[in-house]
């Protein structure tokens, strides 16, 4: 039972600044809640707890900020995302909250503004201040780097990944850092994540053992209609490209393997197929549509993520266009 007395102190605790640990450990059940929510790809519910959080700090909490700026994103209000991160600057504190803030705020206009010059060099100077408050963190020197190699200032971004190597050759971040290096005109794309399945017949596939080709991953279930339709597409383009220059590999998140081991004979998919029973490929590539056909180059980047269906053009046959610059 919260007694008179229990109220007295709290609003002197609250008058004089002094911590209180419920509250905060309440609000820190409330962002743990949203970044559970951003896992499971509910990004307005996200939204709201971190929304609620904040308002229970007295709209004064800049980590609940940059976190709505986050939610934002994911929900494609690129505008209120970057009014949250000034508010989160304006709230912070302390430097590592600055930081934070100003590390947002190049992320986000990293992801809406991949070639936009005037939007690569504002992420510049928030990588720029970020590193400014907190000098020794290694992550803001690679998006630094990352951000002045996309501006093609290649010599200063590439000064800033050597060095970040020099002091962490075994990072947990190093071989990204390599592969921008041996690749700067394609640090726009993002890296495929490392992956490896075992196929209906056996076969193991790996994003090592793939390097080289062209890989589209097609992520499909044989619930999925526009899945279904789109397959003789897909026949047609393992015909059209030999192996050595591209592999398709259909991931299926059917959970009657016996249905899906049926469809995949009954329509002749000679191509590898791959059960997801775990959902751990769709988890890794953050699938959540079907289908979804996701383009990797040589190299391990994504070069193209097709999603959504148009009944006027299948998925599939998108697939023609970026295949046969990349191919032809």
């Amino acid at each position: 039972m919260i007694t008179a007395r229990f109220l007295t102190s709290l609003l002197i605790a609250l008058v004089l600044g002094v911590p209180v640990t419920f509250a905060q450990t309440d609000n820190q059940a409330l962002l743990n809640a949203g970044d559970q929510s951003i896992r499971e790809g509910k990004y307005d519910q996200a939204y709201k707890t971190y929304e609620k959080a904040n308002k229970f700090l007295g709209e004064k909490c800049s980590a609940c900020m940059v976190k709505m700026a986050i939610a934002k994103l994911y929900l494609h209000d690129e505008a209120g995302a970057m009014k949250l991160t000034d508010r989160a600057l304006t709230a912070a504190v302390d430097a590592g909250q600055r930081a934070d803030a100003y590390a947002t705020k190049g992320q986000i206009l990293l992801a809406i503004g991949a070639n936009d010059a005037k939007k690569l060099a504002v992420a510049e100077d928030a990588f720029r201040s970020a590193r400014k408050e907190d000098p020794a963190s290694d992550i803001l020197q690679l998006r630094l780097g990352n951000v002045l190699l996309r501006e093609n200032k290649i010599d200063e971004g590439k000064a800033q990944l050597e060095d970040y190597l020099k002091r962490h050759p075994k990072g947990s971040e190093s071989d990204v850092a390599r592969r921008w290096l041996d690749h700067p005109t394609k640090v726009q794309f993002a890296l495929s994540p490392e992956f490896e399945v075992t196929t209906i017949d056996g076969q193991t596939l790996s994003s090592k053992t793939l390097a080289g080709r062209v890989v589209v991953i097609d992520f499909w279930a044989t619930w999925c209609p526009p899945c279904r339709a789109s397959v003789p597409e897909l026949k047609d383009l393992t015909a059209k490209y030999p192996s050595d220059k591209l592999i398709i590999v259909s991931v299926s998140s059917d959970k009657d393997q016996d249905q899906w081991k049926k469809f995949v004979a009954d329509k002749n998919m000679s191509w590898p197929q791959y059960i997801d029973s775990d959902h751990h490929m769709t988890k890794i590539f953050d699938v959540n549509a079907f289908p979804t056909y996701i383009i990797i180059d040589g190299d391990g980047f994504v070069r193209e993520r097709l999603m959504s269906f148009d009944p006027r053009e299948s998925l599939a046959h998108r697939l023609k266009e970026p295949l046969k610059k990349m191919l032809e």
